[in-house]
This record gives structure tokens, C-alpha cells and sequence, in this order.
């Protein structure tokens, strides 16, 4: 939007701000204790009926050129697009997107080549819309329900309540009268003679 940051640099600039943000931190306060404030909706009030038309009187400076210097939009700009709350994602393979605890589906007819598994983007509009950019190409993005919980088998053959605990491969111990047992536990080296 060719909009720009311009630090306060100088210290006549830090000055101005410092001044503002003094006012607006104590002088505003103080002024809205003497009036009686203690709602918001009064504060509200008072901001808009009182301080507001004080502050324009005191600091409003007429421009020396009173045409409007705004550009206009280019062709390429989209206002409710750069305007939005972005943030990436994955594509799915059921082409659905994940954002902020919900899920999204891409309708049918707008699905693209090569958009199962890609990144994209996700828009949150300021009118409550969530779009998905793809490629320079916007996609709408409508709410779809949780898919059903997986069963507790993989065909889904045996209740949930008759599957019991797993029961893990159990160790190998040998008997008490295997020979790896007789030698560790004597502790003594058999006589290779004797062994044949």
C-alpha cells in the first residue's frame, strides 16, 4: 500500500511523541477523573463531546494544499486481502485445511493440479471469510465437520470393550537348569573336555 515506518530520529521528533504520549497518559486521565468518569461507555463519551474537540482546536494545523494527496489502489491491489490475518498451511490429500482448531474444505470445482500437499496460504478477512491463496489464485474455504474417530481395530471387527490391554512380547528367560545358568551363577568356567 506504499505505506512506511519513519522512526523519530531527531530529537524534536522523540519530543512531539513524548509530549503526546505524556498527554494522553496523564493529562487525559486527570481530566476524566475531574468529569466524573468511571465507565467506559462514559469515558466514551467524554472522548467524543469533550476532549477530542479541545485537542483538534489546540493542535489541528490547515495544510497549505488542501487537495487530497492519497493515491489511488492500483489495479493489483486488494484491499480485503492486504488488509487480512495470513498464516500458512498444508493442503491435505482431502484437500482440507487445518486453522486455529477447525477445518477447511476447498470445494470441488476449485481444486487445482498440484494442490494436494502444497503450502499455502490462509486469509481471515476483516469481514469473518477465510480464503486460501494458491498459485496468485484465491480459493474459498468452507467450514466441514471432524472426520469419525478411528476404530479400535483396523477393520473395525471387534468392539471397542472386548479389546483388551496389548500385551507386549515377553523376554526370553531360560530354566533353571540350562547350561548359561549353571555357568553364570558358579561362576566358574566349564572344562572344555567335559563338554563334548
Amino acid at each position: 500500500m506504499g505505506i512506511e515506518w519513519i522512526p523519530a530520529h531527531s530529537p524534536q521528533a522523540q519530543g512531539r511523541s513524548e509530549r503526546l504520549f505524556g498527554t494522553l497518559q496523564d493529562r487525559l486521565v486527570k481530566e476524566m477523573r475531574r468529569a466524573g468518569v468511571h465507565t467506559g461507555e462514559q469515558a466514551n463519551r467524554f472522548l467524543a463531546a469533550v476532549f477530542l474537540p479541545c485537542w483538534e482546536q489546540r493542535f489541528t494545523v490547515a495544510p497549505r494544499q488542501p487537495h487530497d494527496a492519497h493515491r489511488p489502489l492500483g489495479g493489483t491491489q486488494r484491499l480485503e486481502s492486504i488488509l487480512s490475518v495470513r498464516e500458512p498451511r498444508r493442503v491435505a490429500g482431502d484437500y482440507t485445511v487445518r486453522w486455529q482448531g477447525q477445518r477447511g474444505a476447498i470445494p470441488r470445482a476449485q481444486v487445482q493440479a498440484g494442490l494436494r500437499g502444497a503450502r499455502v496460504e490462509v486469509e481471515r478477512r476483516l469481514d469473518g471469510s477465510r480464503w486460501v491463496r494458491f498459485r496468485g489464485s484465491y480459493l474459498s474455504l468452507r467450514p466441514c465437520p471432524s472426520p469419525p474417530p478411528a476404530p479400535a481395530t483396523p477393520f473395525g471387527l471387534r468392539p471397542t470393550g472386548l479389546a483388551g490391554p496389548r500385551k507386549g512380547k515377553r523376554k526370553y528367560m531360560p530354566p533353571p537348569d540350562h547350561p548359561w545358568r549353571r555357568t553364570l551363577l558358579s561362576g566358574k568356567k566349564p572344562d572344555i573336555a567335559t563338554l563334548r
